[in-house]
């Protein structure tokens, strides 16, 4: 069931505010065809009409969705766990930075538990949120404890000195008691990580429709950096830091010539590395990486 979304999510405007911007097809599971819609007021891209949030699970169910399943099928799911490995190591690095002497953190969106089983490691107390029920499940069994279906069900006040969100706000249903709860559970003087796509990266205008990290419909939004920083201002919060995700326009190029040629060849698979590079060459001076990471505190 598909719900019509008529309130810009970022700025709250009137759908006579929204435009058409992209129709994208669902590669990956259902291959229907979705609308992504601009907000003529702030800018906003959201996809629209949207699978209810009691309904869109089924498009997560997919052997190839790699977050959810830890698969090794396919040459770029192995590509995916083997970048794993270093961006463990980047992610955990930036949360020591930001919070040298902090130990609690919440992986808000936490998969397979993978990261949060690395913090654990490394010291932390570390919390999991994460919808998927089997994601969820061996999330648990990484972490050695419970971990949470929704990010409302976290309890308590000021308890957190990170909480991390990597690549999951693009799937909230409610940005608004999204962000509303970041600010309840994140400590005065801690920090909110929050890594999204971004469309205006290279990589996203040179495959157009075919642009994988668009991922409708599990992708809800698709963040421009001027939004993000425009919603967090709305919140409460102030981006601090801004830093590139280097990787992923390789494995979002890998995919998005998959998406547009059918397979990968090795024609295909020089291409996407040579855009995935062109992307960051570019991002080196612009800032327009594929990914982002936005470091967030309170104001």
């Amino acid at each position: 069931m598909k719900e019509a979304v008529l309130q810009c999510p970022a700025c709250g405007a009137e759908s006579s505010q929204f435009s058409l911007y992209k129709k994208c097809l669902d590669y990956s599971v259902s291959h229907e065809l979705f609308s992504i819609d601009a907000c003529n007021s702030c800018g906003h891209l959201f996809t629209n009409p949207r699978p209810a949030n009691a309904h869109i699970g089924s498009y997560y169910q997919s052997a190839a969705y790699i977050s959810h399943s830890d698969t090794s099928q396919g040459f770029v799911n192995k590509l995916y766990k083997l970048a794993r490995q270093a961006t463990l190591l980047q992610k955990r690095s930036l949360v020591r930075k930001l919070s040298p002497e902090g130990k609690r953190l919440l992986d808000v969106g936490c998969g397979t538990g993978y990261f949060a089983e690395f913090c654990q490691r490394g010291g932390w107390m570390v919390e999991g949120v994460e919808p998927d029920p089997k994601a969820r499940e061996l999330a648990a069994q990484k972490i050695h404890g419970e971990v949470l279906q929704q990010i409302q069900e976290v309890a308590g006040n000021y308890r957190f000195d990170v909480i991390t969100l990597w690549h999951v706000l693009e799937h909230m249903h409610d940005l608004s008691a999204t962000f509303k709860k970041l600010c309840e559970l994140v400590k005065p003087d801690g920090k909110v990580v929050i890594a999204v796509p971004n469309p205006e990266a290279y990589d996203a205008t040179f495959y157009q429709h075919y642009w994988a990290a668009y991922d409708v419909p599990r992708h809800l939004h698709h963040f421009q950096p001027s939004v993000m920083q425009a919603l967090a201002r709305k919140f409460g919060f102030r981006v601090i830091r801004q830093r590139g995700m280097v990787l992923d326009s390789f494995y979002v190029s890998l995919l998005s010539e998959r998406y547009r040629k059918g397979k990968l060849t090795l024609p295909s698979l020089l291409k996407a590395m040579e855009i995935g590079l062109k992307s960051n060459v570019k991002a080196s001076q612009s800032s327009q990486y594929s990914s982002i990471i936005y470091v967030l505190e309170i104001v």
